[in-house]
């Protein structure tokens, strides 16, 4: 599935069952989710310290 293979968007926001304005934005905001993407993986494999994830007590 992939937008650049000429699917369009209304038909990967039902298969991802998400709204169509939601995929819109990630599309929108594409190179910069990219570029924290690389920076999580660059910053996990050298093994600098990240914020922990905190799940919030009412979900434990």
């Amino acid at each position: 599935m992939s937008l650049r293979s000429g699917e369009v968007q209304v038909s990967v926001s039902r298969d991802l069952n998400i709204a169509e304005s939601t995929l819109r934005g990630w599309l929108k905001d594409e190179a910069k989710l990219r570029s924290s993407q690389r920076t999580w993986t660059v910053n996990s494999l050298s093994g600098k310290a990240s914020k922990p994830l905190r799940i919030p007590s009412w979900k434990r």
